[in-house]
């Protein structure tokens, strides 16, 4: 289960009311539109996301996958810009990764486990190499 899938869950725990996304997303995505925002990586990616497609949109209608796709392509185009999306990790030096880190080009996946450093160092779904 992802961040996003885990985030009612925290807020319910908080005691805070979350409305059923199946509910509320079709009100401004199409569906195809919805089941690509569901594959982001977490709940900053999902929300900038989201974000930059209303903003992108006509405003005409439903947002739908095409404009999701555009708004992910011009991130991803932005950070190609700038960094060699293609270089796999393991050819990256450690400021490389820092970078690519801070940008979220590269993120720290968590295995859930009170350990600091259980985890794992892996590309965004959004900026993976296209190689």
């Amino acid at each position: 289960m992802n961040q996003i899938d885990d985030f009612p869950r925290n807020l319910r725990r908080r005691g805070v009311k979350v409305l059923d996304r199946s509910l509320v997303f079709p009100t401004f995505f199409t569906a195809e539109a919805v089941e690509l925002l569901m594959t982001l990586p977490n709940n900053f990616w999902f929300w900038t996301v989201v974000q930059h497609s209303a903003s992108d949109s006509a405003g005409g209608g439903l947002i739908d996958d095409v404009i999701v796709r555009q708004t992910i392509a011009g991130f991803r185009a932005r950070r190609s810009s700038v960094y060699d999306l293609d270089k796999p990790m393991e050819q990256l030096s450690s400021f490389e990764m820092a970078v690519r880190v801070v940008e979220g080009v590269v993120l720290f996946k968590s295995n859930d486990s009170e350990l600091p450093n259980d985890g794992e160092l892996v590309f965004n779904v959004m900026f993976q190499p296209q190689g």
